[in-house]
């Protein structure tokens, strides 16, 4: 696997709309969720992320998503030291999400 954990916007929608099997995390807090959020997602935050890696045989393609990308990073990489085999992050998070999912309906 490459050592490149970022996923782009664009990636994850083509992802989303040829339903590629594959699992959305959300790792900001509920508050932050609650304010908005991609559809089909399971918000467990961070700091409760950990017993996602139990299991390092898990073969589940995940992608973290945060406001940023910096914490869905660290959900990411920790992921990747757990040897799970396919984790991402969203680069640039719900903000470059909203910013390109904006510019599209125009």
């Amino acid at each position: 696997m490459s050592n490149n954990t970022n996923i782009t916007v664009n990636e994850l929608k083509r992802l989303i709309t040829e339903q590629t099997p594959v699992e959305l995390i959300d790792v900001r807090s509920p508050q932050e969720y609650a304010n908005g959020h991609i559809e089909n997602t399971n918000n467990i935050p961070l700091e409760e992320v950990a017993p996602l890696f139990d299991d390092p045989d898990n073969a589940k393609a995940m992608i973290f998503i945060c406001e940023s990308g910096i914490r869905s990073a660290q959900a990411a990489n920790f992921g990747l030291l757990a040897g799970l085999p396919d984790v991402k992050s969203l680069e640039g998070g719900m903000i470059q999400w909203k910013t390109l999912s904006s510019s599209d309906d125009g």
